[in-house]
């Protein structure tokens, strides 16, 4: 029986939580320059793999 409870306070969740989903899909990503990191790759462009 608390399965059963358990399952229909999820059900009745999920609007609520699609609608915080689609409102923090809808903001813009950062950026890693806001965070003040560098891009780990960034300087691999010149760089060749031997293993190819």
């Amino acid at each position: 029986m608390n399965l059963l409870h358990v399952l229909g306070r999820l059900v009745m969740l999920e609007p609520r939580q699609a609608n915080l989903l689609n409102r923090i899909l809808e903001k813009p990503l950062i950026g890693l320059e806001a965070l003040g990191l560098k891009q780990e790759n960034a300087d691999d462009s010149s760089k060749v793999s031997a293993d190819l």
